[in-house]
């Protein structure tokens, strides 16, 4: 599987996924396997979806920032 990874809208970065990735600083894992994809977590369940102002991928539950 190939990951196009965003951010702020700019792709940054095309790579081969296996299982893991981890991005440092921002602590965003994306784990992909047999059960599908999951970003911290949250199981992505809907993507592509285009909105108004862009596309949005849907997960299944609601991810917070890590507490300071």
């Amino acid at each position: 599987m190939t990951a196009l990874i965003f951010i702020d809208g700019s792709l940054i970065a095309i790579r081969q996924v296996s299982s893991t990735i981890v991005f440092a600083p921002s602590e965003v894992v994306i784990k992909v396997n047999d059960k599908g994809a999951f970003v911290n977590g949250a199981k992505i369940i809907a993507t592509d979806v285009d909105a108004s102002n862009g596309v949005i991928h849907i997960i299944d539950s609601v991810i917070m920032p890590p507490a300071k």
